[in-house]
């Protein structure tokens, strides 16, 4: 058998041999999901603000408004869920490495996002 991790502690339901590790992954898939709601939600609101008082230009006050680090960190979230469930089902060195890539990627997508936030200047 391929799968050799967490023989003792699954719990089949179905055709998924280890539901409770796969489960335990949705909550990554939700808040990702949720997240980038939460962000479109955001940029829907604040374009509406800046189409009714059409006397703001948004190039002369504040920072520029940038949400793609945030789509791609709910994204990133979501996808985490995803593969750490593919994991769970069957742990293979491959699988393992499709896990971390998404710990990783979260990771530096938020460093990227800190320090554009602390540095608006040089995404302007």
């Amino acid at each position: 058998d391929i799968c050799f991790y967490n023989d003792l502690c699954r719990k089949p339901l179905g055709h998924v041999r280890d539901f409770n590790h796969v489960f335990s992954n949705l909550g990554y898939c939700v808040f990702g999901l949720l997240f980038m709601c939460i962000v479109l939600f955001k940029k829907l609101k604040y374009e509406s603000f800046l189409a009714k008082n059409e006397n703001i230009d948004e190039d002369d006050y504040g920072v520029p408004t940038q949400y793609g680090l945030y789509f791609a960190m709910g994204l990133s979230l979501f996808m985490e869920g995803v593969m750490s469930s593919s994991y769970h089902v069957c742990p293979t060195n491959v699988t393992f490495q499709f896990d971390t890539t998404f710990m990783y990627l979260l990771a530096v997508l938020m460093f990227m996002k800190l320090y554009q936030v602390r540095h608006s200047d040089v995404s302007a």
